[in-house]
């Protein structure tokens, strides 16, 4: 049953995020509640309703600081949650780590697509420059497109979930 509720959870929030850029909140909020109401009903079980509490605080807590500098979206946050009250602390940790090893990936592709590596990385270290310094430098900036992150947390998901089927550890 878990299975098949990461799988339609990811589906729902890809499609959603690539057509709008938005994760709606019926989507996420419900998500949350049906998986404590899951790890609820496992009582007994290793985890249980505990595990999936404290997937749903990794969740959030994992992406609060990336949201609050607003590299991610509200919507990816408590997506990350939901997969996280679903299957758990660690199951959190595993999408996580998988989707954000599939989003950089592909900005690194994207950028070097349309021949932006160089400037954004250049921008990146004027960027760090007045974070350490607290100098302000000005450069350039071109406006990227926004990626729709929520799509690469789901990748995630479903390739935690793969890895949990076939027993493979990740760390």
């Amino acid at each position: 049953m878990i299975n098949v509720v990461v799988i339609v959870v990811a589906l729902l929030a890809s499609a959603w995020d690539l057509k709008t850029y938005i994760i709606p909140n019926w989507l996420t909020f419900g998500g949350i509640i049906l998986g404590v109401i899951m790890g609820a009903c496992s009582v007994g079980a290793p985890g249980g309703v505990g595990d999936s509490l404290l997937g749903v605080l990794a969740g959030f807590l994992f992406l609060l600081v990336p949201f609050m500098f607003g590299v991610v979206g509200g919507g990816d946050v408590k997506l990350l949650a939901v997969f996280g009250a679903i299957g758990g602390f660690q199951f959190a940790i595993n999408t996580l780590l998988i989707g954000s090893v599939a989003g950089g990936a592909f900005a690194l592709l994207y950028l070097l697509y349309r021949k932006r590596l160089g400037s954004v990385l250049k921008e990146i270290y004027f960027s760090l420059i007045t974070l350490f310094t607290l100098k302000k430098v000005s450069v350039n900036k071109k406006v990227e497109p926004v990626i729709p992150y929520g799509v690469f947390i789901s990748i995630g998901a479903v390739l935690s979930l793969f890895c949990e089927v076939v027993k493979v550890a990740l760390w």
